[in-house]
Order: structure tokens, then C-alpha cells, then sequence
């Protein structure tokens, strides 16, 4: 599956709760969708090891510092020891997020990134195709089927 977002995410600052990253394309599904009814969790049909390939586009707009926290739930709850952290000190400083997860999912279960930030001022960026290059997303999740489900299952962290 290859899903990406064309829009801007602007991330809740901490303390409030962590928003999910969405997205708003779909242009590969096999096997692997976005969830009936929402725009950030990512479904498998078949149970197996899965990686998950990520990639966002922060955006700082004033000169403070600040911190965003990226992580992954399963079926809506957080996975410990999952945060990555990015912090971005300039005025107009991008910086680009990759990661790359493997996770086990069983049949009809579920994963979606969450994202907080330390302060105001930061968002995941998106730029309309603009001549001579095409559009931006803020957001990029390709995923693939690696490996049958292991037996006995991880526990995670």
C-alpha cells in the first residue's frame, strides 16, 4: 500500500493529547487499506510481519525551538519505547522525517502514527505543484507484506 497526504498537519501541543498523521490519497491497495471510516489507520487483510516506510516534511515557522514526537500505535494504543523525536530551531528550517518499522499484525488489525509537539509554529508541510517540480506531500506511508505471522507472536515492550 502507498497512502500520502497533499495538506498540512499542524500537530496538538503537548500537553493536550497526540493527533493521528492522516492522509488523503490512496495510490496503492493491496492487501492493505486505509481503515473504514478513517484517514490515518492502516488495515491489513492477511496476518503477517509488515514494514511500514515513513516519510514526513516538518516545517518550522518562527525561530524558537521546538520538538515533535512521532509513534506508533496498534489498534489505537501507543507502543512503548516507539517515540521518535525531531527538533527544528530556525525560522523557515525543514527537515525531513524518515522511518522505517517492522511490526507484526494479525488479519483486520490496524497501525497509525501519533504526533505531539512542544510547541506552536511546526507542522507537517505540503506544497502544491508549483513549475518546475511537482506537489509535496506532507506525509508518505508505503507498506509491505514481509513475512508470515511469527508462532508464538512477540509481545511488544
Amino acid at each position: 500500500g502507498l497512502f500520502f497526504n497533499t495538506q498540512d498537519q499542524i500537530p496538538p501541543v503537548a500537553p493536550t493529547a497526540a493527533a493521528p498523521v492522516v492522509y488523503d490519497n490512496t495510490y496503492l491497495s493491496n492487501a492493505v487499506f486505509l481503515k473504514t471510516g478513517s484517514t490515518s489507520r492502516i488495515e491489513v487483510g492477511i496476518s503477517g510481519v509488515y514494514n511500514f516506510q515513513y516519510s514526513g516534511q516538518l516545517l518550522s515557522t518562527n525561530g524558537s525551538a521546538k520538538t515533535i514526537y512521532l509513534f506508533i500505535k496498534r489498534n489505537g494504543v501507543a507502543i512503548n519505547y516507539s517515540t521518535h523525536a525531531y527538533t527544528l530551531t530556525a525560522n523557515n528550517e525543514y527537515l525531513e522525517i524518515a522511518w522505517n518499522f517492522n511490526i507484526d499484525l494479525a488479519a483486520g488489525e490496524d497501525v497509525e502514527l501519533a504526533i505531539v509537539s512542544t510547541g506552536t509554529d511546526i507542522e507537517l508541510h505540503a506544497d502544491a505543484p508549483t513549475s518546475p517540480h511537482t506537489g509535496i506531500p506532507s506525509s508518505v506511508m508505503a507498506v509491505s507484506f514481509v513475512a508470515p505471522m511469527p508462532d508464538p507472536r512477540p509481545v511488544l515492550p
